[in-house]
């Protein structure tokens, strides 16, 4: 274990643990130039967050050393992964939003903005947006469906300014 307090404030503040003999294994490091607190890890090995119950430490957070960040699993399969198959119980992911504001989950391309489903501040709706600026489908709590309006009255209602279509052909469901 090393501290480096840093020198007058210019240099940044570090804590470096290390085996006997190795330049680091890791450090945990304040930077005074932008203000980030910052773990790293020597030659690419994961960083772990452990609880521990009564003596069996359990992984609650994972970062691979790919980048690769893993809640609930030690071994996250894509930028993000929550749970793992082996979990006893259902698995959750929740977005919880202050009451006048909306819940979204958002899906963005080269940092454009492309799609949503998000539950909107005036109602308890599930809706779809797309890029084109308009909710496409709406889920009410009541039931209703709407596809191109976000106020259906029927159990599914569908809107278009030009004709309306409903297609429903025989074949083997999820077969393209």
């Amino acid at each position: 274990l090393k501290i480096d307090p840093g020198d007058s404030g210019s240099a940044n503040p570090t804590i470096y643990l290390a085996d006997i003999g190795s330049s680091y294994g890791a450090k945990i490091w304040y930077s005074n130039s932008n203000g980030y607190l910052s773990i790293d890890n020597k030659d690419n090995y994961p960083i772990q967050f452990r609880t521990q119950t009564d003596g069996t430490p359990v992984t609650a957070m994972y970062i691979s050393g790919a980048g690769n960040v893993g809640i609930g699993t030690a071994a996250p399969a894509t930028l993000l992964q929550v749970g793992n198959s082996a979990s006893v119980g259902a698995q959750y992911l929740t977005i919880d939003s202050a009451a006048a504001q909306q819940a979204a989950l958002a899906f963005r391309s080269a940092g454009i903005q492309k799609s949503a489903i998000y539950r909107p501040v005036s109602s308890d709706d599930l809706r779809v947006w797309l890029s084109t600026g308009s909710d496409v489908v709406t889920f009410q709590q009541g039931g209703n469906v709407g596809i191109g309006t976000a106020g259906p009255t029927a159990n599914v209602q569908i809107a278009n300014t030009g004709a309306v279509e409903l297609r429903l052909s025989p074949g083997t469901p999820g077969a393209s």
